[in-house]
């Protein structure tokens, strides 16, 4: 007696079904995953752009708050700009080194004679006061054996004054906040001849100077307050959302 043994399979209909589903499957599965990836990577760019504007505010509050130690003025200078980021320059005059004019200072001059007063120890910049104040970068100290004069070779001409003798001349650090362009935009700071990328994720910044009262001004040199704005995107194409940390400051080396 033959016995009949039965195979059972699937049809061409199934075997599409099964594939069918499959794909949904897996597409679901790809598109959450997809979805998935995109908010943890959003989420974490967010977290670095929040860290990275609280620690630059805060650089740049104490910055500020020391901005015209030991000067005449502020010691504020700024670029202001509706098109690109703005760019703030701080002078600072930390060991108080202050002497004056051994001579008369001219317009066209590259270096100034001075009398000695701890010139040796001198940071890069100088401030000449008469009537107007300007900073100027340092080139190099020639100092006098035989006591005064001291000689303080310049980068550049002073290209203001004429300055009188026994006019005053401070010793002054430099400091600069500003957004560089290279492939990306950076925020920078900058110490005399010394610059640091402090920020890949932060590239908006802006300068409000105000006066005691709160008004806006037009420029940095009669400010007693700067608001500052530091701002980055985060997102990718149609989905870029920008986030923003904003400051007051108050200038404390102004009355």
């Amino acid at each position: 007696m033959k016995h009949i043994t039965t195979r059972s399979g699937m049809t061409l209909l199934e075997l599409v079904v099964a594939m069918s589903l499959s794909a949904v499957v897996i597409s679901a599965a790809y598109k959450a995953h997809n979805s998935f990836s995109k908010a943890a990577s959003r989420e974490n760019d967010k977290a670095m752009l929040q860290r990275d504007l609280m620690t630059v505010c805060d650089m740049i509050e104490k910055d500020i708050r020391m901005a015209g130690l030991g000067l005449p003025g502020n010691g504020v200078e700024l670029q202001l700009s509706d098109t690109v980021s703005d760019e703030l320059t701080l002078f600072v005059n930390k060991n108080q080194l202050r002497t004056t004019l051994y001579s008369n200072a001219l317009y066209t001059d590259t270096k100034i004679l001075v009398n000695r007063s701890g010139t040796a120890s001198w940071g890069r910049w100088i401030c000449l006061e008469a009537g107007s104040t300007i900073f100027k970068e340092i080139a190099r100290v020639g100092l006098s054996l035989s006591g005064n004069p001291d000689t303080i070779h310049l980068t550049a001409p002073l290209n203001a004054g004429p300055y009188p003798q026994n006019s005053a001349v401070y010793s002054a650090d430099r400091i600069s906040y500003f957004i560089k362009n290279n492939t990306e935009r950076v925020l920078c700071r900058r110490f005399n001849g010394r610059e640091i990328e402090i920020s890949t994720v932060i590239d908006s910044f802006a300068i409000v100077p105000k006066n005691k009262n709160g008004v806006s001004l037009s420029s940095g040199a009669e400010a007693n307050v700067l608001g500052v704005v530091l701002g980055g995107y985060i997102g990718q194409e149609n989905n870029l959302v920008f986030l923003a940390e904003s400051t007051e400051v108050n200038i404390r080396n102004v009355n």
